[in-house]
């Protein structure tokens, strides 16, 4: 036990004694020191098991982690992905790309500003309705076919702005599910459709099944000439050639930047094509400001940083498994998803960076749901349960002309649930319930949380919260000496099912247990 891992341990120690109405009591000024102002994000950490001592232990504790040379090492881009010999470029995607940065012997800027030129003129061109369909008619629908981070990010950004979109109508396709391919062949008009393949590889199994059935229907109704209503975003060009998607159909994806930190790359395309181009610069110029933030920050004031020192806090000295994320802004609903793939997929690890067992635990699980709706679902067992939750609460202090009163509901709901958490209720507070049915009503309180406001519902603010949640599993990453960008746990699920799909087709696959045995034969079974 490393010296100030045994000062944490004993500091938690000391501190779960204390409740947060008492930590509260003890340091006037509490508030003001756990309050951070950042590229539109007003954070609140103060009802969090922590004080003036813990900021200075965690102060320690990320200087012997080597959490400042880390942030370092990725800004300059070095190969910071150990197993796959990579860098990890995704700021450089929204940073303006002026001038050089060489990595690797490459310049990425002029990549980047090659790839920004050619989104904006298919932007244009399928906006403006001269990119037509095989009828010669203006698109009007388009389906964006990927999963995992192809998928999770646009599909947050285009739900986060639907109520602003001026463009075709996008619709998203993840798994090949049948009755969702079903319905958008029967609601859509395949001549004036356009279909978006992402997949870094054009080798990922679900993709390439959803864009081979839909290209079929597209055929079936316009033949050849229907081909030039499918794009491309993709590192391998010559596959998506293969598939009948021609180089000038395709838009890059790069080595150096991972599928979940994809969102600022041409990924973004169907978020452009709803919502145009000077959407997505407002929402990369958030982004920008939140790293410039990061990368300059002392520990002790950098937001992320904190963020993620309270997450590994929790997980190593409380022996919490957890986070809750609650969205006080409907429109924002994916973003607990989205999150699940950015966190647990970089830290759910159980090797360090040398590729050696962990002796502590990566990751949390991270999970959540909208506001008012969440209190009238899982909030029961957050308030009274038996297991102790972190939860962000997330709203937006700007609401729209005419709508306050609304907006006073939904912010009067986020910070009494904060405030109830953390409080709680005892009998004293129920003297007029007999006395026989006070203690089912009690909540114990002393349940942590932070509370993120942002300052309205736009892209620039949305992609400062993206790079702020970002920026936190980078340091985590460091934290946990976990390598935050690759996902070998991925690929097991995906090499046995080649040999269950096998058998499901009656071919010879491979050798399975008897569970399984049993499930393929009730599935083949008519």
């Amino acid at each position: 036990m490393s010296h100030i891992d045994e000062k944490l341990r004993d500091h938690a120690a000391q501190i779960s004694q204390k409740t947060l109405v008492e930590l509260f009591a003890e340091e006037p000024q509490r508030v003001q020191a756990a309050t951070f102002q950042v590229a539109g994000i007003y954070a609140d950490l103060s009802k969090n098991h922590i004080n003036t001592q813990t900021g200075e232990l965690w102060t320690q504790w990320a200087a012997q982690a080597g959490v400042a040379e880390g942030i370092a090492a990725v800004v300059r881009g070095d190969n910071v992905n150990k197993g796959e010999h990579r860098p990890a470029l995704h700021h450089a995607l929204r940073a303006p790309a002026e001038g050089e940065f060489v990595v690797n012997g490459i310049d990425v800027n002029i990549e980047i500003r090659a790839a920004r030129r050619r989104m904006q003129d298919f932007a244009e061109r399928i906006r403006g309705g001269t990119w037509k369909g095989y009828r010669d008619e203006a698109i009007s629908d388009v389906v964006h076919i990927g999963i995992g981070g192809s998928e999770l990010g646009p599909r947050l950004l285009c739900e986060a702005f639907a109520h602003e979109a001026d463009g075709p109508k996008i619709h998203f396709l993840a798994t090949p599910d049948p009755v969702q391919l079903q319905h958008l062949m029967h609601t859509l008009n395949p001549a004036t459709t356009l279909l978006i393949v992402a997949s870094k590889s054009f080798g990922t199994e679900e993709t390439l099944a959803n864009a081979d059935i839909l290209r079929t229907w597209l055929r079936q109704h316009g033949g050849e000439a229907a081909d030039n209503q499918m794009l491309a975003i993709s590192a391998n060009v010559d596959k998506a050639a293969a598939f009948g998607i021609a180089e000038e159909r395709v838009l890059p994806f790069w080595d150096w930047v991972g599928g979940r930190f994809s969102l600022w790359s041409a990924i973004a395309l169907p978020f452009i094509l709803q919502n145009g181009y000077a959407a997505y610069e407002k929402l990369l110029a958030g982004a920008h400001e939140m790293d410039k933030h990061f990368q300059t920050a002392a520990i002790a004031q950098n937001l992320p940083a904190q963020l993620a020192l309270l997450d590994a806090w929790y997980n190593h000295y409380f022996g919490i498994n957890n986070r809750a994320l609650i969205l006080y802004a409907h429109s924002l609903a994916a973003f607990p998803q989205y999150l699940q793939q950015l966190d647990m997929e970089s830290l759910g690890k159980r090797a360090n960076r040398a590729g050696k067992p962990l002796d502590k635990p990566s990751g949390l699980i991270i999970w959540g749901g909208t506001g008012t709706e969440s209190q009238h679902a899982f909030f029961q067992l957050i308030h009274q349960g038996q297991r102790r939750i972190p939860l962000d609460f997330i709203t937006v202090k700007k609401a729209p002309q005419g709508l306050e009163k609304a907006a006073h509901i939904v912010h009067g709901h986020c910070l009494a649930q904060a405030e109830a958490l953390m409080r709680g209720r005892d009998e004293s507070d129920l003297q007029e319930i007999p006395e026989a049915e006070r203690y089912q009503r009690t909540s114990p309180g002393n349940r942590p949380s932070s509370t993120l406001i942002l300052d309205e519902l736009s892209p620039q603010c949305l992609g400062a919260l993206i790079a702020l949640y970002e920026h936190k599993t980078t340091v985590l990453g460091i934290l946990y000496d976990v390598n935050a960008y690759d996902q070998w746990g991925v690929e097991l699920g995906k090499i046995l099912a080649k040999g269950t799909e096998a058998s499901l087709a009656g071919e010879i696959g491979a050798h399975h247990d008897a569970s399984t045995a049993a499930l393929l034969k009730h599935l083949k079974s008519s």
